[in-house]
This record gives structure tokens, sequence and C-alpha cells, in this order.
């Protein structure tokens, strides 16, 4: 199953399919879905589609507010959410100074807005941190 679940994901990685609207949003939802129950099993996996994750991320800052990044992140599945969250997290080891302060932000924004009833997932992600 390790194997199947690395090659869907090099896979979809070779489609460089762009988040620039809904429907290549839900593209990656779908096989963050998938792999979700593959990253629990074998967090080893989540190296492999960690392209993706800064995707996602850089993504957000086209997000009119932090509501509405609350509400796309509330979407994801519980381990692909966990990682994110992490990885915004550890924006103080970041080098490059657009992109620390790019996630220091999101991240903010994502904590001052958890509280709206459709971040019940992304509260409970942030309180692992």
């Amino acid at each position: 199953l390790h194997t199947l679940a690395e090659h869907v994901i090099e896979a979809f990685l070779e489609l460089k399919i762009l988040l620039k609207n809904q429907q290549t949003f839900l593209q990656h939802l779908k096989l963050f879905s998938f792999i979700d129950t593959f990253i629990e099993k074998d967090p080893e996996l989540s190296m492999k589609i960690t392209p993706l994750f800064e995707k996602v991320i850089l993504s957000l800052k086209a997000m009119p507010n932090g509501a509405w990044c609350v509400k796309v992140l509330n979407q994801f599945p519980s381990h692909c959410l966990s990682i994110i969250m992490k990885k915004l997290a550890s924006y103080e080891r970041i080098g490059n100074f657009e992109k620390r302060n790019l996630y220091c932000k999101l991240l903010h924004d994502i904590r001052q807005n958890a509280s709206i009833k459709e971040g019940q997932f992304v509260r409970f992600a942030l309180s692992q941190l």
C-alpha cells in the first residue's frame, strides 16, 4: 500500500496542477483525502507530499481574509490539516524572509478566525501544536 500511495503522489506531482480555482482545489482535496489514511499509518509519506502542502499554503494568501483561510483549511482531512498547521507554526525556522512573513501572517490570521463555526477542525489542529 505504501508503494501505491507513493505512486499516486508522484503521478499527481507530475501533473503540475496549480491551485487556482475551485476545480483544482477539489482535485487536491480528493488526493489529500485519499492519502490521509496512508499518512496516518506511514508518516514518511508526508515528506513526499510536502510540495503540495506548500502549494496549499501559498494559495491561502489569495484568500480575502483569515475567515476564508479557516473555511478552506477546515475541509482538509485531519492528518493533512495537522501537517499544514505544523508547517505554518514552524515559520521561525524559514530562512526566506518573505516566506517566513507570509507563514507568520497566515498563522496569525487563522488563529484569529479559528473560532468561526466552520473552523472546528482547524481549532483542533491548532490545539495540537
